[in-house]
């Protein structure tokens, strides 16, 4: 199978007409108030459509220099879902939110779904983006080994990234935790603990991905990421 877009009903979708073929979001709204329903999904039949770079090693994606792919890491609570919907709203980035993406696999599969196969769903859902010319946001607790590998498998497509850990103190993380309302209850602090010390585990070429946006709203955060990522070249 060639590079590019397939919708499993109506079959390929080439990159001339992907935007009028695909919608990017299901048109029932938000998975939580932050979380896009990203598929993308084909308009004729309402399949989600699946992104296919063919066999062998990953390979240079054809695609224009503007279009690029912003990596949001950060422990729950951080700001992820809220920053990266705010790309996408303000920017066009499409946002890839990882709690929507394990949701979507796991009912597609009917079985429980593994990191591992999250991380590779996004990817993909990111280099299709990239390849139709859009900049895509994913936004998940990416510990320091996943974002080696994304950042290697970026790099081997020849696809410009960055990659950002948000890293608020953990009062303000448990603040936050406590009165946000995108879920029905709060996350156990327990991961919120675990993750932050998960993230700072990793080397200090991680460390250098900490970003602390306690001191800026959700929009100032979004501005400033969309600036960093424009700004790589």
């Amino acid at each position: 199978m060639a590079i590019g877009w397939c919708c499993p009903c109506c079959g390929e979708v080439t990159t001339e007409a992907a935007t009028g073929a695909l919608e990017l979001y299901r048109a029932d709204g938000v998975f939580n108030k932050h979380s896009k329903r990203f598929g993308p999904w084909c308009r004729a039949c309402g399949r989600r459509a699946l992104f296919h770079e063919g066999e062998g090693p990953p390979a240079p994606v054809p695609h224009p220099p503007s279009a690029r792919v912003l990596l949001l890491s950060g422990t729950c609570a951080s700001g992820k879902s809220t920053v990266s919907y705010l790309l996408s709203e303000r920017y066009g980035l499409a946002q890839i939110d990882g709690d929507w993406i394990l949701d979507l696999r796991r009912r597609e599969l009917g079985r429980k779904v593994s990191l591992e196969e999250t991380h590779e769903s996004m990817l993909a859902m990111a280099v299709g983006m990239v390849a139709l010319g859009r900049s895509a946001v994913i936004a998940h607790v990416i510990l320091p080994q996943a974002l080696a590998w994304y950042r290697a498998h970026l790099a081997a497509r020849r696809i410009v990234h960055r990659a950002v850990v948000l890293m608020p103190p953990m009062d303000t993380l448990l603040e936050r935790n406590r009165t946000r309302d995108c879920w029905p209850q709060p996350t156990p602090e327990y991961w919120v603990h675990k993750f932050v010390d998960d993230l700072r585990a990793g080397p200090e070429s991680v460390h250098a991905l900490f970003y602390d946006n306690s001191r800026e709203t959700a929009d100032e955060t979004a501005q400033r990421l969309w600036e960093l990522l424009r700004r790589l070249s």
